[in-house]
């Protein structure tokens, strides 16, 4: 997912006229009238809100009670895996850094541990990605702080990335070759890396780096805290300052990112600048998409569309009214950068403001688990990590923080396990740690874990 293009459009003219109108305004820095466009969208939409351009092919559910032993074996294997991994090309944040998170995560409970040096050496891989000072000339205009998607090395072409994010940065680079530049030092000194994504002067209003920042933010905040190393911290806040500066855009999920990256920050450092631009972009371009039914009269909120006669899962209230965001891929990753809000709201002491979220945040996972529950889970690859990571994030920062059960949210998470796909590990890895953090561990935010 790192392009707000795919699909073919469900939507008629007047919605997709009206999703320019959107992105006009994001564009524009003044989000103020973005929420009366989603209404407005969401009334054009009419009876389609909610209904994604596809159906998943779901596999039959299965909610029997996993057990914590048998997480724990297939994390053991997981880990034989790990600890042979050797420096070669560069890798994106969902790679083996996906994997070191998992490790951060499940030795929270300090019965699993991994070789330091060999996280120190996958960590100082990924932080050797981000275009800053340091690694590569920064240009007027651009913005450092990205950890780079990989193009080439002059003269090879063994470490290309491929599929989805290889088209993305061949077309960036060959448009745009100043914001692939080559890196002076470091790990991968001779490649060049896409470190932008967004050209104002031709009107480019994509995200598809804000797909992997959250990650690779959250993989750098866990090595400051696991390492204790604070070059991995200067990491992190470089990429909040790229954050900061990267317009939303229509494909909300990428949006979301950086909702959860800013999200993450300011739960560990406290700083006013994180909560102030996140909660601009949740509140005046995420809430108002989700068709929600807050006053309980079975019409989604600000329009006369009963839910009932909405497509599936979409009538239940917590999914985004458009087509393309509207997939549980999409609605997982917004869920996510949700909950990471309100939790970091509600650590922090900004009540007023976590009560507003907490009912979307909680909706939109809702909405997931029942979807999963009643129709199984999509095939692997189809956003399988991220919808497995949304709700066992939730499960961890409301369920284990409030020490509040939502069953429906655990079945779920039952039915993503034996569903068999997260017991190949790979890049499902970090779900993993995130099943053994909550089986093992008291919940503890960034900020505790840093200054324990």
């Amino acid at each position: 997912m790192v392009s707000g293009q795919s699909g073919a459009s469900l939507d008629s003219d007047p919605v997709v006229e009206m999703k320019r109108r959107i992105q006009d305004k994001m564009a524009s820095g003044d989000f103020s009238e973005v929420p009366s466009l989603m209404k407005s969208a969401i009334e054009l939409r009419g009876f389609q809100s909610g209904k994604a351009h596809s159906e998943p092919n779901y596999s039959a559910p299965d909610t029997t009670s996993l057990r914590p032993a048998e997480v724990t074996r297939i994390w053991n294997l997981a880990m034989d895996q790990l600890v042979s991994w050797q420096l070669n090309c560069p890798e994106l944040p969902t790679e083996t850094p996906a994997s070191m998170l998992g490790v951060f995560y499940a030795a929270q409970n300090r019965r699993f541990a991994v070789d330091r040096i060999l996280l120190r050496d996958i960590a100082t891989m990924l932080k050797s990605q981000q275009f800053s000072e340091s690694t590569a000339s920064v240009l007027p205009g651009y913005q450092s702080g990205a950890f780079g998607y990989v193009f080439r090395k002059e003269g090879e072409e063994d470490c290309a990335l491929s599929g989805a994010v290889q088209r993305v940065v061949t077309k960036n680079c060959q448009t745009n070759p100043e914001a692939c530049p080559a890196f002076k030092s470091g790990n991968f000194a001779g490649y060049r890396f896409l470190v932008a994504d967004q050209f104002p002067g031709i009107q480019v209003w994509d995200s598809p780096l804000s797909y992997h920042m959250y990650w690779a933010v959250e993989e750098m905040i866990q090595s400051f805290i696991g390492l204790q190393d604070s070059s991995y911290l200067k990491a992190a806040l470089l990429a909040g300052d790229w954050m900061l500066n990267e317009k939303p855009v229509v494909n909300l999920s990428l949006t979301a990112k950086n909702v959860a990256g800013l999200s993450a920050l300011y739960d560990l450092t406290g700083e006013p600048k994180y909560r102030d631009h996140f909660w601009k972009l949740v509140s005046q371009c995420l809430l108002p998409a989700i068709m929600m039914d807050l006053d309980s009269n079975r019409l989604v909120d600000g329009t006369n569309i009963p839910f009932d006669s909405l497509a599936n899962y979409s009538s239940v209230p917590g999914r985004i009214w458009e087509a393309s965001n509207a997939t549980s891929w999409s609605c997982s990753i917004t869920g996510m950068a949700l909950v990471n809000a309100y939790a970091a709201l509600r650590d922090r002491g900004d009540s007023a403001k976590a009560a507003i979220l907490k009912p979307y945040a909680e909706a939109m996972i809702s909405n997931l688990s029942e979807e999963v529950v009643q129709n199984g889970t999509p095939p692997s690859g189809s956003g399988f990590r991220d919808l497995s990571f949304s709700i066992l994030d939730a499960l961890w920062k409301i369920d284990r923080a409030e020490k509040k059960r939502h069953i429906l949210w655990e079945r779920a998470a039952s039915v993503l396990w034996n569903s068999g796909v997260l017991r190949a590990g790979g890049e499902n890895t970090v779900v993993l740690g995130q099943y053994l953090r909550y089986f093992n561990s008291a919940y503890s935010s960034r900020q505790q874990l840093a200054n324990p």
